[in-house]
């Protein structure tokens, strides 16, 4: 599994995911280690996804401070 996805391929990963896991665990039962497996990959993938969520409104907030002039009449 790749981890290096853009934001849109991550949400198509996380859905897929998703929808396999809840099949995963219907056959093989919620405690089973395939499901407990998979439920781990599916983990790091929402991690991966809210890590970029978070960097994108920090990038974001950053901008809109140096854009509106802020950032240089907060360092006199």
């Amino acid at each position: 599994m790749r981890l290096n996805l853009n934001i849109d391929e991550l949400e198509y990963q996380i859905n897929r995911m998703r929808k396999n896991l809840i099949l995963i665990a219907l056959e093989t039962g919620i405690d089973s280690d395939d499901t407990l497996s998979y439920s781990q990959k599916l983990d790091k993938l929402i991690a991966q996804y809210q890590k970029i969520q978070l960097e994108t409104i920090n990038t974001d907030s950053k901008q809109a401070y140096d854009n509106n002039g802020l950032a240089s009449s907060h360092e006199s």
